[in-house]
């Protein structure tokens, strides 16, 4: 199976505190500086994507943190630390994109699930 190579930037407005986040295609990036600063915004990071989409179609970047309901422990919440090995589709069929470790400092003490 082969997936589409996506790479997320956010970056933050330093006096609004607005965020923005652009999805880049390689070749995209082969054209563009992502890293520069955008306008009084501060870059944040970067996610790459991991192939895999939540229950409702949204894609999953390293970064994001997912919605688990469901099993033993009921609600819990996973922040994608690396897609090297992400198996997300098979662990959590149910998962459920809530926010990103940038945009949500509140919840990134989630469990973070790392991929070898």
């Amino acid at each position: 199976m082969s997936r589409d190579i996506k790479i997320k930037y956010m970056w933050q407005h330093e006096e609004t505190g607005r965020f923005i986040e652009r999805v880049y295609s390689l070749g995209e990036l082969e054209k563009s500086n992502p890293y520069r600063n955008r306008d009084g915004h501060v870059f944040l990071g970067v996610g790459l994507y991991t192939g895999l989409k939540d229950r409702k179609g949204v894609e999953i970047y390293e970064g994001s943190v997912i919605e688990v309901i469901g099993g033993v422990s009921g609600r819990k919440l996973i922040t994608v630390e690396d897609v090297a090995a992400m198996e997300l589709s098979a662990l959590y069929p149910a998962g459920l994109v809530v926010g990103n470790i940038y945009q949500n400092p509140d919840i990134v003490g989630a469990k973070e699930v790392a991929c070898e």
